[in-house]
C-alpha cells in the first residue's frame, strides 16, 4: 500500500473519524467511540491525505498483569479493508503502549466479528474468552464482548510479573 501513515489524530480529522465510526458500528457502539474521542489518546491512518482508518487508546491497570494499553475502537473505513490499515493501526498502538511503559497490549470484540478476531490473531494476540478475564473486561470496558484479546510487549506471557 502507497504512503500509508499513523499519526496522532488533528481536531481537522473529527468529520472523517464520525464517518468511520458511522461506517463502521451499530448504534451503541457509534455512541460510544464518538463518546470516546473526547478521553482517549486517537490515531488515524491516512492514505493519500484521506483519514482511512482510526485507533482509540487508554491505559488501564490490571493486578495480575500489571500495565495494560487498551485498543478501545478501532476501524477502517469499507473501502479500504483487508488492505493492511487496521495491522498498521495496531502495530501502531503497540509502539505507543511501550513508549508508555506498559507490559501488555489487549483489545476485545464480539465472537461474530470474524475480522476483527482474525486480525488480532494474526498480530500474535491471545483469545480469552471474557467470561475468564473479568478483570480485564473491566479494564477494557467490554461488558457486551465475548472475547478479551491480550499480547504482552516484551516477551512476557500473560500472567507473569516481573
Amino acid at each position: 500500500m502507497s504512503k500509508l501513515i499513523v499519526r496522532p489524530a488533528r481536531r481537522s480529522d473529527y468529520r472523517a473519524l464520525e464517518k468511520i465510526i458511522r461506517d463502521s458500528f451499530d448504534y451503541w457502539d457509534q455512541r460510544w467511540a464518538l463518546e470516546g474521542l473526547r478521553y482517549t489518546y486517537v490515531i488515524v491512518a491516512e492514505l493519500r491525505g484521506d483519514v482511512v482508518g482510526f485507533a482509540e487508546l487508554y491505559s488501564a491497570y490490571v493486578a495480575r498483569l500489571g500495565g495494560v494499553g487498551v485498543i478501545y475502537y478501532l476501524a477502517v473505513l469499507s473501502g479500504y479493508r483487508r488492505m493492511g490499515v487496521g495491522s498498521a493501526l495496531v502495530k501502531a498502538a503497540e509502539d505507543i503502549f511501550a513508549k508508555w511503559g506498559l507490559e501488555y497490549s489487549a483489545a476485545s470484540t464480539r465472537l461474530e466479528n470474524v475480522a476483527s478476531r482474525g486480525l488480532f490473531l494474526k498480530l500474535g494476540y491471545r483469545e480469552i474468552p471474557a467470561f475468564k478475564a473479568y478483570d480485564l473486561v473491566h479494564a477494557l470496558y467490554a461488558y457486551e464482548d465475548d472475547v478479551i484479546f491480550l499480547k504482552p510487549l516484551k516477551g512476557r506471557e500473560p500472567g507473569d510479573r516481573a
